[in-house]
């Protein structure tokens, strides 16, 4: 049975960053600055937006998360991560509100279904990059 690796990142909409993590708590800054719980965070969402790693790496090795701005293979488009509560998965959306599943079917030769590949290439930022 697979691990589900669980992770998150905190956007601090105030000081616009992300928090710097150490093993139980967020923190303003470097880990000596202010330290959160998870649970602290989630309750102040005026403040702080929690993202969560999507489970994928991209084509150069970085982790994918909520909140990622990525390319996508076959359209060249620039798409961002976001999760689908209707559907309940990791879903790309294009500049035009176009969704878009994160993996498809990779097909063999016979065209017959032999896995499944990631629809985008590679993560070229984040949402928060022009803030």
């Amino acid at each position: 049975m697979n691990k589900r690796i669980l992770k998150f990142r905190v956007w601090d909409i105030k000081n616009k960053n992300f928090l710097s993590q150490s093993s139980t708590y967020y923190h303003i800054g470097d880990v000596t600055g202010i330290p959160y719980t998870l649970n602290e965070i989630l309750n102040k969402p005026d403040r702080f937006i929690v993202q969560q790693f999507t489970g994928f790496i991209d084509s150069k090795g970085n982790e994918v998360w909520e909140g990622d701005v990525v390319r996508i293979i076959y359209e060249g488009k620039i798409a961002e991560v976001y999760f689908d509560y209707n559907l309940g998965s990791f879903r790309l959306k294009d500049t035009n509100n176009k969704s878009y599943p994160i993996t498809t079917y990779r097909f063999d030769e016979s065209g017959n279904p032999n896995g499944l590949i990631n629809v985008f290439d590679e993560v070229i930022g984040t949402v928060f990059d022009n803030e």
